[in-house]
């Protein structure tokens, strides 16, 4: 890679680090630049300090985020908040300290690098390229923090720019669904325990589950809704319809009985089927 080939891809680097508007050019390149090759281009300078900027500007991103009550990021939990005007955090130093690691050590770093092809863009001098430098884990987490510390001097430090930088480059984005997919799966594997299997749910049974379900917080209270009068079918029958609501879940189907309970048990088993994925919408 070289400088002018380097210049050609910013408008992608830029994209790929979310700040398409990066004002500053050579500021960016400075942050794939490596020692060795100012050391052989002295016009260059290398992007160590942009390293140092950059660990630190992480730290800070954490620990608005960490133990700010007020932070708006909804990809990180906040264990801080004022009580009686002192400041009370539900973890201790150790805990917080881990927090942030799990998230910045340098296996996570260089990983978000290799995620986002961004090795390939480093300006190495002769030696490194010989040696292949650009595949070691420790240079890619270089290059991350140096990147966050150009970002960071670009905005003249504006936290909402670099939370919005810190949250691609770390992919929080994709951690929270993995997060939210795994505590998806976690959640219906406690109500199947509760529910017990396909089977097992009966129209005799359905109506309490979902109310057992309801109780311990699993889901929102079921509301049953009904046409406003008995309709009747072709040799006279009543026919009754219901649907049921349950907040956090689109169900869009009804069912009929020949009384109101009927019609009740009769969806109850749909919807509590559909909630714990034995049956789909």
């Amino acid at each position: 890679m070289t400088i002018k080939q380097l210049r050609q891809d910013l408008p992608a680097i830029k994209e790929t680090i979310g700040y398409a508007d990066f004002p500053k050019d050579e500021l960016l390149i400075q942050a794939f630049v490596r020692r060795s090759y100012s050391q052989e281009h002295p016009e260059w300078q290398h992007n160590q300090v942009l390293e140092f900027i950059g660990d630190s500007v992480l730290d800070a991103f954490f620990v608005r985020n960490l133990c700010n009550p007020n932070s708006k990021n909804k990809f990180m939990n906040s264990y801080g908040s004022f009580k009686s005007n002192q400041f009370h955090s539900s973890k201790g130093e150790g805990e917080l300290t881990k927090i942030k690691s799990d998230y910045v050590n340098g296996t996570a770093l260089a990983k978000h690098v290799d995620n986002k092809n961004l090795a390939q863009y480093l300006i190495l001098g002769g030696a490194d390229e010989k040696n292949n430098v650009r595949n070691k884990q420790n240079v890619k987490e270089d290059l991350f923090e140096a990147i966050v510390g150009a970002v960071a001097l670009a905005c003249n430090f504006q936290n909402e720019k670099i939370d919005v930088v810190c949250t691609e480059m770390l992919e929080l984005n994709k951690q929270a669904a993995k997060n939210n997919n795994q505590n998806q799966n976690k959640k219906i594997a406690e109500m199947r325990k509760l529910v017990g299997t396909e089977k097992s749910i009966t129209s005799e049974n359905a109506v309490s589950k979902l109310l057992s379900l309801s109780q311990k917080n699993y889901i929102s209270k079921p509301v049953y809704s009904y046409n406003d009068k008995a309709e009747y079918d072709d040799d006279g029958n009543p026919v009754w319809k219901c649907s049921c609501k349950i907040s956090g879940y689109e169900y869009n189907y009804y069912c009929s009985g020949s009384s109101k309970k009927e019609a009740k048990q009769y969806i109850s088993v749909h919807i509590l089927k559909f909630i714990v994925g034995y049956e789909k919408n």
